[in-house]
């Protein structure tokens, strides 16, 4: 299990999975960081691509990881008309939560002909507690 202990922005998930549901690791955090900002960014696969993707946020006080609550879902689309394009969604939120993890629910391209695969990443951002 990774650890969040230092202020600031950690990548704690990426796929191209496609529509394969991906549970992500759990990320201990620091117990001096209760303010975390979640961003999922999806970005599509090539010029002129459609990408959807619907990811999940969990977090726990347990560390029985079945005691998990989905704390934020992020539903992204997006359009390109050029390769870097797509999409992002920022949540934030106030808690000492002790573990969190991004689970994957669907990542999907729908344009014919789009090559490649699309992605997403989940970041948080930790800061502490005044």
């Amino acid at each position: 299990m990774a650890n969040i202990q230092t202020a600031g922005a950690t990548n704690i998930f990426t796929s191209t999975a496609g529509s394969t549901t991906v549970v992500g690791d759990w990320y201990h955090v620091d117990q001096h960081f209760g303010n975390l900002v979640f961003q999922a960014i999806l970005t599509a696969s090539s010029v002129g691509a459609t990408a959807a993707s619907s990811v999940s946020i969990e977090v726990s006080n347990s560390t029985a990881i079945a005691v998990a609550t989905k704390a934020r879902t992020f539903d992204l689309t997006c359009t390109t008309d050029v390769v870097s394009g797509g999409g992002s969604l920022v949540s934030s939120m106030v808690g000492a939560w002790k573990l969190i993890r991004a689970n994957l629910v669907s990542l999907t391209t729908s344009t014919a002909g789009s090559t490649g695969s699309p992605s997403v990443t989940v970041t948080v951002g930790a800061g502490r507690i005044a």
